[in-house]
């Protein structure tokens, strides 16, 4: 498993206690990521972020659990 942010990376803001997750959809730089919107992960935010701000799920169950509502969110 990679520890880096990619596209199809599932992450979350660093700031938000409940670690909701989000689809990163462009990786352009360590300063200019593109994610999806919090409830339509399809469809791009109109802004980007630093890498600074979110992270990678860290456990198995966590990365499982941020998986699973992001494919729900798609259907």
């Amino acid at each position: 498993m990679s520890n880096s942010i990619e596209e199809n990376s599932v992450v979350y803001f660093k700031d938000d206690r409940s670690k909701h997750p989000y689809l990163v959809h462009q990786v352009i730089g360590k300063n200019n990521i593109i994610l999806g919107l919090k409830d339509f992960p399809e469809i791009e935010q109109d802004f980007s972020v630093a890498e600074d701000d979110i992270s990678l799920f860290e456990t198995e169950e966590e990365i499982e659990l941020a998986e699973e509502l992001i494919k729900e969110l798609l259907n």
